[in-house]
Formats: C-alpha cells, structure tokens, sequence
C-alpha cells in the first residue's frame, strides 16, 4: 500500500498522471482490505496534486 502510494506520487513528479491514477487505484484497493495511517497519508498527499479541482 505504502510503496503504491509512493510509486503515484514518483509518477505525478513525473507528469505522468495516467501512471500516477493506475498506482493510485491499486493503493485504494489495497486500503480497503487493510486500513493502514501512513499509506493513506501518502496516497491523499499524492492524489492533490495528480486530481483534477
């Protein structure tokens, strides 16, 4: 979970949001098996700058 957060956010650096949405995705479903503080931190850190407003 944690390394899917990371790896959306590595994307996003990288302006590539397609690849930052897909790594984002597999983060949620990962958290929704298992609830997980510091992977949800990293993943909402990730998901503002890759989402649209």
């Amino acid at each position: 979970m944690v390394v899917y957060g990371d790896l959306a956010a590595v994307e996003e650096a990288s302006s590539n949001p397609k690849a930052a949405c897909e790594y984002s995705g597999k983060a949620l479903n990962q958290l929704a098996l298992t609830w997980y503080a510091t992977g949800t931190d990293r993943l909402r850190r990730a998901c503002v700058h890759t989402l649209p407003v």
